[in-house]
């Protein structure tokens, strides 16, 4: 009986920690929308199992005590830092899922056989804000770079190459905090814009 408790105990606080990490590692390798949703329900009934391990090493304790046992110190170490690593786990991996669905990554491609120099990229509306400014893109050249909207409003760009100012539009409208991605590609006579939620692929 008091094994049982220990093992039920120690099986309920591993579970939404492996489970966890599985979600976290599925959802990097397919961004399926479905994940986010059992991500939810695992730190949910996770806390559920948790607190119901806990109870469970409690009540392994007592029985134990009853039975002029002493303290299994081990054991209530091995349990108490399963469950403290379920939380540090837990918040590191919401922090990187936070991080990740609010970043917009932009990649500018070069596929002409001129240079582009001074490409600026910058928010309008609101406050406004210059995001970045590339002195100088070579030809067929590929940079990307990573965006965390200060504004509401169109992200735009400008760009100068042979002597000639182009300016254009990379989104219509974006948030603080709207995530995504787009390729913004420059061949020889034009450009053109990619919405992709992918973008570096």
């Amino acid at each position: 009986m008091k094994d049982k408790l220990l093992k039920v105990s120690v099986a309920l606080v591993s579970i939404p920690l492996v489970l966890g990490v599985s979600i976290f590692i599925l959802w990097l390798l397919t961004k399926w929308g479905i994940l986010t949703l059992a991500g939810i329900f695992t730190i949910e009934g996770g806390l559920v199992c948790v607190v119901i391990g806990i109870i469970l090493l409690i009540i392994y304790n007592i029985v134990r005590k009853k039975s002029g046992l002493s303290v299994a110190l081990k054991q209530n170490l091995i349990v108490m830092s399963i469950v403290a690593l379920n939380f540090i786990v837990g918040i590191f991996i919401i922090y990187l899922f936070l991080s990740m669905v609010t970043q917009y990554v932009l990649v500018i491609d070069n596929q002409s056989t001129a240079p582009i120099e001074q490409i600026k990229v910058y928010g309008t509306g609101g406050s406004s804000p210059d995001y970045f400014t590339i002195p100088i893109l070579k030809s067929v050249q590929r940079i990307r770079r990573k965006i965390y909207f200060r504004h509401e409003g169109s992200l735009e760009f400008t760009a100068k190459r042979k002597n000639k100012l182009t300016q254009g539009v990379i989104e219509c409208y974006v948030t603080i905090n709207n995530g995504g991605g787009a390729k913004l590609v420059f061949n020889e006579a034009d450009y053109k814009v990619i919405d992709t939620d992918r973008p570096g692929k």
